[in-house]
């Protein structure tokens, strides 16, 4: 395994009326991240697991103020890059696996203690 970091953000704001077009547009369409879809605009990097093939297994995004805020496969979180075939390019330095652990299970345990608040 190897651990990566992979930039993506900041993302455009969008207007209400593409979030408008969006969310119809969206609406039949199963979510693959229920918990963090709209956490996703927030995201600015992530550290990236690859196997020994180049896939992504599990993925961690972080925001701007270096906090992890999303995390998949987790749950009914499918990720985002976990889904696709490889990894994506350019990949950047590497990243501990203690440290990625660490981010993976700070965002496990919060979305753990959201779902029995909700109970």
């Amino acid at each position: 395994m190897q651990y990566r970091r992979f930039t993506t953000g900041p993302w455009p704001e969008l207007s209400l009326i593409q979030k408008l077009f969006v969310n119809v547009f969206l609406f039949w369409i199963p979510k693959g991240n229920p918990d963090f879809e709209e956490t996703y605009t927030k995201v600015h990097y992530f550290w990236l697991e690859i196997d020994d093939q180049g896939d992504v297994t599990r993925e961690v995004g972080f925001n701007s103020d270096d906090e992890p805020i999303t995390a998949a496969p987790l749950e009914s979180n499918y990720g985002i890059f976990t889904d696709l075939d490889g990894a994506p390019s350019p990949l950047e330095s590497s990243v501990d696996q203690v440290d990625f652990e660490r981010a993976f299970s700070a965002v496990a345990d919060r979305l753990m203690s959201k779902a029995k608040m909700k109970n």
